[in-house]
């Protein structure tokens, strides 16, 4: 029970950091500063606490190149599509573009890293869409996104697709403290030549405030950090599948953060909505359960 309430905390986390990005973009910082400043403060938290703690010893050099390549999917090409993305898209569009990662893993999960895929499962799966769909239908069944803005999201959902067979391959190898700490630096290592090369004088020009920071230290450490953390030891104990379905939880808490933060209406639809995605995911992971062998409900806990 604490790895499925770590893994919600992950998308309460992922769910305001759509909130976080819009606050920041109102100081008219580019996304590749965002993107590697968020990288620099994330890193530089975990790599101090693992010191402090005297686990920062490095994993063996076949580890190394795993989160190596997971790195390019997550932070580096997932964040290059969200944070690209969401300037062309609503916060809620976002989440619910997102919030897709479940239709895609369950298949690259099957093929690739063989797990077991049963009814219930789909189920899940499908019952939460349909609570997503309603979710959006509070305000009219036409679709207004940019298409260039929808089609960066899907980028995103493929990277972080990615990125959720690559890293179950290192899990369980080393601490998920130290997976995201390397993550995160292999992600600046990529970003870095981006940032020289296009946002070394933009930045120069920027006027940073306490405002300003705020949010980029909440991205920093509750996004990039935390929620990581604890996504990452998700993955391990309970595997991709049932992790990422939990990703459709993520515009249920959009829609509620924005109804409180940003004023927009939660009318029935939407709030019945809600309840089709919470009912869908709740199947999909207590359910599932009945399908597993003894062995593999035991290597869960």
């Amino acid at each position: 029970m604490l790895i499925y309430l770590g893994v919600v905390v992950s998308m309460l986390v992922w769910s305001l950091s759509f909130i976080w990005y819009k606050q920041l973009y109102l100081f008219n910082i580019h996304p590749i500063s965002l993107i590697f400043f968020r990288l620099v403060i994330s890193s530089s938290i975990l790599w101090l606490f693992l010191l402090a703690i005297r686990h920062a010893k490095l994993p063996d050099s076949r580890i190394m190149r795993q989160i190596a390549l997971a790195a390019l999917f997550e932070p580096f090409f997932y964040f290059l599509g969200e944070c690209y993305g969401i300037q062309y898209v609503t916060s809620t569009t976002a989440a619910v573009i997102i919030s897709t990662i479940p239709l895609f893993t369950p298949l690259a999960s099957v093929f690739i890293l063989k797990e077991k895929l049963g009814f219930y499962n789909w189920l899940g799966i499908i019952l939460s869409v349909l609570g997503i769909v309603m979710v959006m239908m509070e305000n009219g069944l036409h679709f207004s996104a940019s298409p260039l803005g929808v089609v960066l999201m899907f980028l995103a959902v493929f990277a972080a697709v990615g990125y959720s067979v690559c890293i179950k391959k290192v899990t369980g190898k080393c601490s998920s403290i130290m997976v995201v700490a390397l993550q995160n630096t292999f992600g600046i290592i990529y970003f870095l030549p981006l940032f020289l090369i296009m946002e070394l004088k933009h930045v120069a020009s920027l006027n940073f405030s306490i405002e300003m920071f705020l949010p980029l230290l909440y991205l920093s450490f509750f996004a990039s950090s935390l929620a990581f953390v604890l996504y990452i030891r998700a993955i391990d104990r309970i595997g991709a599948i049932r992790s990422n379905v939990l990703v459709n939880l993520i515009p249920v808490f959009t829609a509620i953060f924005s109804f409180f933060l940003l004023g927009e209406k939660l009318g029935l639809i939407r709030l019945l909505g809600v309840g089709v995605v919470i009912l869908g995911v709740f199947i999909a992971q207590v359910k599932s359960k009945v399908d597993e062998s003894p062995e593999e409900t035991a290597t869960h806990y």
